[in-house]
């Protein structure tokens, strides 16, 4: 689980910096792991930060409706 973490707020600096490419693959992998190793919402609040750390970079990359259908998520 650290890992998945660790994956999260890495993804969120690679957005501070602009970086868009490399934070939604570093983002998507956080989330994977979040998703995969998560039983009964335990993660919840971590699964909200990444996903609206993605949904920002996808909005750096210009792609809109991604980042909207990442917030719906």
């Amino acid at each position: 689980m650290s890992r998945a973490y660790a994956l999260g707020h890495l993804g969120s600096a690679y957005v501070e910096i602009g970086d868009a490419a490399q934070a939604i693959a570093t983002l998507e992998e956080s989330l994977t792991q979040l998703r995969r190793l998560s039983t009964g919402g335990y993660h919840r609040q971590m699964d909200g930060f990444v996903l609206a750390y993605l949904s920002h970079a996808y909005l750096l990359k210009g792609d809109v409706d991604r980042a909207d259908a990442g917030v719906a998520v």
